[in-house]
């Protein structure tokens, strides 16, 4: 017998035997809550309980935080990202005004978005070779929440998305580059650039809905790994789109990235 709770699904139980409603009601019979099951081995961790929470942690040790997920609507988790100092998420464009569970508003969550601190520049930070290359202007400077993928303007019951759920933490390191000076010479210049230190990836929906569903979620403190999930981010970045300030509804958005001059 089991026993859904239909407000939280992690709060559901799993009985033995087949019991009348009194007994039900009662609680007068073995039953089994979902257990903790999370653990980690290695640089690796699995977590199936309190992700908002786990995740949480995560953000708090990263200086940046870079990534694409589907939906991104929780307020603690929102609020945890802005108090980082580099932050540039790529959201799905259908739907990324979908209600989320709770008190739930779109002004309330642009107000949020507008919490957060700023994404990558091309004058600022060196972010990975694709993004130096990207260009709108000699300058440009971006929004830490852009959107990513189609209208499904026909409504159809299939349609592709952008629906990575991943996020990178990542670190600042001063590193030396060489500039060249002309064709025979070249002196070392130091910069700041963004390292991958490690990767949260998963079913888990970064919403309020998801932390009362069953989901998962994988921790991964590996720099290849880590560099990989990056580089994914990367190009999607260079196929976002500021998403319109003037109605955040849903309508279409030119291209606005090109690489090169």
């Amino acid at each position: 017998m089991v026993g859904l709770d239909r407000n939280n699904l992690n709060n559901s139980i799993i009985a033995d035997g087949n019991h009348d409603e009194e007994e039900i009601e009662a609680k007068n019979y073995r039953q089994e809550r979902f257990q903790e099951f999370s653990t980690d081995s290695a640089k690796i961790s699995v977590y199936f309980r309190n992700l908002q929470e786990k995740l949480i942690e995560k953000i708090n040790q990263y200086s940046v935080i870079v990534g694409c997920v589907a939906w991104l609507t929780n307020e603690d988790v929102l609020k945890a990202l802005a108090t980082r100092e580099k932050v540039s998420i790529i959201i799905q464009k259908e739907d990324f005004l979908r209600p989320d569970t709770g008190d739930w508003s779109s002004k309330k969550q642009k107000r949020l978005y507008g919490n957060l601190p700023p994404g990558p520049s091309k004058s600022g930070e060196y972010w990975g070779d694709l993004l130096q290359s990207l260009n709108i202007s000699s300058t440009w400077d971006s929004e830490p929440i852009r959107w990513a993928g189609n209208f499904n303007t026909e409504k159809s019951p299939a349609f592709p998305r952008m629906h990575n759920k991943f996020l990178v933490f990542c670190e600042f390191e001063l590193v030396e580059r060489l500039i060249p000076i002309n064709d025979d010479e070249a002196d070392l210049e130091k910069e700041l650039k963004i390292v991958p230190k490690a990767v949260w990836t998963g079913s888990f929906n970064i919403t309020k809905n998801g932390t009362m569903s069953l989901e998962n979620s994988v921790y991964i403190v590996d720099t290849k790994i880590s560099k990989a999930y990056y580089d994914e981010w990367q190009y999607i970045f260079a196929l976002s789109e500021s998403i319109p300030n003037k109605h955040w509804k849903k309508y279409w958005t030119p291209e606005e990235f090109r690489i090169g001059t």
